[in-house]
């Protein structure tokens, strides 16, 4: 069962759009990114629409489903469907939850996601994780898409 739920995630319809944000951290180039699963209308498609994966960036380039080990770092914890907009709550990031928007334009389907930086709301491009050495977290940085938008969060 667990299995099944697995290859779900990492089904990319023709409407999702497949990174919305991502995670990328200091210890090599993989990221694990947050894609949306969309209708032919660019509604939210499901109860639970957001979904996490990793876009293995080092060797062959390919997509893998996260581990359930993984869950608690890069995993989400909540999300909540509201019209067009998704509440997604990570399970790294408790305190800062993500509001994904989806709209359709001319080109297709488009999701942004925004959030609190530096105190204030902004657009979400991704979480920087500087990995501590032999385990952990020294620091995540919430990176936003409008140049010097960032805040540096201590673990």
């Amino acid at each position: 069962m667990k299995l099944a739920l697995v290859l779900l995630a990492l089904r990319f319809g023709p409407n999702d759009v497949a990174s919305v944000f991502f995670i990328s951290k200091s210890e090599n180039k993989n990221e694990v990114h947050y894609g949306i699963h969309l209708d032919p209308q660019c509604n939210v498609d499901g109860a639970q629409p957001v979904y996490p994966y990793w876009q293995m960036r080092e060797g062959n380039p390919h997509f893998e489903a996260l581990l359930s080990r993984e869950e608690s770092a890069y995993g989400i914890a909540s999300q909540s469907v509201t019209g067009n907009s998704v509440r997604v709550v990570l399970r790294a990031l408790p305190d800062r939850p993500i509001l994904v928007h989806v709209s359709r334009t001319d080109t297709g389907c488009v999701a942004t996601a925004t959030t609190t930086i530096a105190r204030a709301p902004a657009s979400l491009d991704h979480v920087f994780v500087q990995v501590a050495w032999p385990f952990g977290v020294s620091y995540l940085e919430l990176v936003g898409k409008a140049p010097g938008v960032e805040e540096r969060i201590a673990k």
